[in-house]
């Protein structure tokens, strides 16, 4: 009885550290492309006042038709993102994130109309996948895994930290604004997204199907 009492206790020391191991694996990208989304939010309306066309400061007509652009886009392909996330693979979808809302942050830096509209789009589509992608991506990898009992704890995990992450994220981009202006934010964004990405890339699994 001892000796299965002590098989069990190594069992579940073992169990237990795999589940921390995955934990650490895929909770890490998740909160550096979480961070990256927060950072940028609350500076795109400065950033898009700030704007000058024609010798005039955008107007808020304007700037509400580029966030318009954003709506639309995430209305209209929001829901083929999410199919094509499920046919070719959670982590693929979730690394594309990454690189369309890079690239919509990126673009608030432009001074050119056409790029503010597309980069307004490109960032609808992207938060299309973020809102579904790594989560599904997490419960993939868990399933394949044998962790699925774990799933509680970690999207709990997940969350706790996002919340420290939107805190932390609104100070970084506060002194990002201060030191570069209203586009400096999004400097900051690409940084984390782009560490999102890469630590992403390399975990394993597709989180196919």
């Amino acid at each position: 009885a001892a000796a299965a009492d002590d098989d069990d206790d190594e069992e579940e020391s073992k169990r237990g550290a795999a589940v921390k191991a995955f934990q650490l694996k895929y909770l890490l990208p998740f909160w550096a492309l979480r961070c990256g989304y927060w950072m940028s939010g609350p500076y795109v309306f400065a950033a898009y006042s700030s704007k000058v066309f024609g010798g005039a400061p955008a107007s808020l007509a304007l700037v509400s038709k580029i966030f318009l652009s954003g709506f639309l886009a995430t209305a209209l392909v929001g829901p083929i993102m999410g199919k094509a996330s499920d046919r070719y693979g959670r982590k693929k979808g979730t690394l594309a994130f990454a690189l369309l809302y890079g690239l919509g942050v990126t673009s608030i830096k432009s001074d050119l109309l056409w790029a503010l509209f597309a980069g307004r789009a490109l960032v609808g589509v992207a938060l299309s996948l973020l809102f579904c992608a790594p989560e599904s991506w997490i419960v993939g990898e868990a399933t394949r895994r044998n962790l699925s009992d774990a799933l509680g704890e970690t999207f709990s995990l997940a969350y706790q930290g996002d919340s420290i992450v939107a805190i932390a994220a609104g100070k970084l981009a506060g002194m990002a604004a201060d030191a570069r202006g209203p586009t400096g934010p999004f400097d900051l964004s690409v940084v984390f997204l782009a560490a999102g990405a890469i630590v992403a890339g390399v975990a394993g699994g597709g989180g196919r199907g």
